[in-house]
C-alpha cells in the first residue's frame, strides 16, 4: 500500500510540474473599447435617462452593442479596426419618451504587438467625435488613445 501511495504522489508531482511549466496563453484583453461616461452639464434642464442603448451603424446590420444600460455605467464602444470612421446610434430612454442621437468617431489606427501569446491588436487614436444634439449637448475627449487597457476616453454632456 505504501509503494502505491508513493507512486501516486510521484505521478501527481510530475504532472503538476509539467502543467506549471506550460504556456498559460493570453491573459490580457486584446480588444480596446472607447469608454465614455454621461454627465449633466452645468445649468442643464435635462433629466437623466432611465436606460441607454447603443447600435453600431453599418456594423453587422446595425446590431445592438449595448442594450438597456444604466446611465451611471460606462458606455464601452468598439471602433471598427478596418476603417477610420465609426458611427453609432444612441437611444436615451425615458419613462415617456426615447431620444435618439448619433455619434461619429474619426480616428487613426495603429497595429500594436501585445506579446507572443496574445499577438496583435489595433489601437485607435481619436481625432474628433461628431454628434447630433437631440439629447447630447457636448462631447469632451478625455483620452484620445483607445487601447486594450480600459480607461475613460470621452464624456457625454447632456
Amino acid at each position: 500500500m505504501g509503494k502505491i501511495l508513493k507512486i501516486a504522489i510521484l505521478c501527481f508531482a510530475v504532472l503538476s510540474l509539467w502543467y506549471s511549466c506550460g504556456d498559460d496563453g493570453c491573459v490580457e484583453s486584446i480588444v480596446g473599447y472607447g469608454v465614455g461616461t454621461l454627465k449633466k452639464n452645468t445649468g442643464s434642464e435635462n433629466s437623466m435617462p432611465s436606460s441607454i442603448s447603443v447600435y453600431g451603424i453599418g456594423q453587422q446590420k446595425d446590431s445592438a452593442m449595448i442594450k438597456g444600460l444604466s446611465p451611471s455605467s460606462t458606455i464601452d464602444l468598439l471602433l471598427n479596426p478596418s476603417d477610420t470612421v465609426t458611427d453609432f446610434k444612441v437611444l436615451f430612454v425615458f419613462s415617456q419618451d426615447t431620444i435618439i442621437d448619433t455619434l461619429r468617431f474619426h480616428y487613426e489606427n495603429k497595429d500594436f504587438f501585445i506579446n507572443i501569446d496574445c499577438g496583435c491588436t489595433v489601437y485607435h487614436f481619436v481625432d474628433s467625435i461628431e454628434h447630433t444634439s437631440n439629447f447630447i449637448k457636448t462631447i469632451e475627449i478625455i483620452n484620445p488613445e483607445i487601447t486594450n487597457v480600459k480607461t475613460n476616453n470621452f464624456t457625454i454632456g447632456y
